[in-house]
């Protein structure tokens, strides 16, 4: 997981208007690439630098506790994994399964340490179920389509300050071209701009099924014709809930994203869905996308990579066409 949260608390620390410091944003970009070439020296050393300015973050004392455990300092590392708890950090299943922490899991204060993450978590997601249940979610069904058949479904995810309303936009056209019913719902959680963020792993899985749910509550879906596309931190989610769920969705729509093996979990069987991995050749994580491609086709992933020239991190210009063709792969329909 470290990987993941360390694009969460740069993009938080580059986004607050009160952490807006030019120190502090330099510091954020070399923490964030310390951490994903795992140059664990420089993880501690900028990320105790970045704690004397904001001592409340969480995930970066959890990945400075994983970078002590790397270097073979068992007390140091949890030593900050204690304070990453005690800081409110939420992600179970980090510390359950990332094997960065393995050297400290026989710890005698690991088990206490994930007890805490686990009651904060379990309180957590309970709060969030609650709210999302009652939270607006945009649907939106095409003019014309038949209402009494059953239609494809595309399930679209908005990135790190993205907002559903704004977002949709992005989408509409290409969904309607394939006669496909739109749903694109919010984060929930704030990122600090007015926007929204898909901040913990089992909230977002949540999300994703609900969204299903609320789709059919408007229009009939037809349950082998079901999509989850997304963009930035919304693509990560599509690759981690589209894979773990063979048989859910048919295809998988990432836009640039951020790949990371470590942390991306596939279920077994035969019902993969396939994936349309999109990206600019401009992006940082271009590079990312092409270890994907390669290894969903080694597992026997029917996928395909499109990496737009001159395009950073964002859509090409022929975006509903790319789209398009995109869901079309996806569904079959070529």
């Amino acid at each position: 997981m470290r990987h993941l949260t360390a694009l969460v608390v740069a993009i938080a620390i580059l986004t607050c208007p009160a952490m807006a410091q030019p120190d502090l944003q330099a510091l954020a970009a070399r923490y964030e690439q310390a951490v994903d070439h795992e140059r664990w020296s420089e993880v501690i050393r900028v990320g105790g630098q970045i704690m004397a300015l904001r001592p409340e973050l969480a995930t970066v004392p959890y990945n400075m506790a994983c970078a002590h455990a790397q270097l073979g300092d068992p007390e140091a590392a949890i030593g900050q994994l204690a304070l990453a708890a005690a800081n409110g950090y939420g992600g179970l299943v980090s510390i359950q399964t990332d094997p960065d922490l393995d050297p400290i899991r026989s710890h005698a204060r690991f088990a206490e340490i994930e007890a805490v993450v686990q009651a904060r978590r379990n309180a957590r997601f309970a709060e969030f179920c609650a709210e999302a249940r009652g939270a607006a979610m945009l649907v939106v069904v095409p003019e014309g389509l038949d209402a009494e058949a059953p239609a494809p479904l595309i399930v679209a995810l908005h990135g790190s300050g993205g907002r559903a309303e704004d977002f949709v936009e992005v989408y509409r056209a290409a969904a309607a071209a394939i006669g496909a019913v739109l749903v694109v719902p919010n984060g929930l959680r704030p990122a600090g701009n007015g926007g929204y963020s898909w901040t913990f792993r089992d909230e977002a899985e949540w999300m994703v099924m609900h969204a299903i749910e609320r789709a059919r509550a408007e229009h009939p879906i037809d349950g082998a014709r079901i999509v989850l596309t997304g963009f930035s931190m919304g693509a990560n989610t599509t690759l981690d809930v589209g894979l773990k769920h063979a048989g859910v969705f048919a295809g998988l729509v990432p836009v640039c994203g951020h790949w990371d093996a470590d942390v991306m979990s596939m279920s077994e069987g035969e019902d993969q869905p396939r994936v349309m991995l999109m990206i600019g050749a401009r992006d940082p994580w271009a590079r990312t996308f092409r270890e994907a491609q390669r290894m969903l086709s080694e597992r026997g992933v029917e996928s395909r990579l499109r990496v737009y020239p001159g395009v950073g991190h964002g859509y090409p210009a022929d975006s509903d066409e790319q789209l398009v063709k995109a869901f079309r792969f996806v569904l079959g329909q070529e």
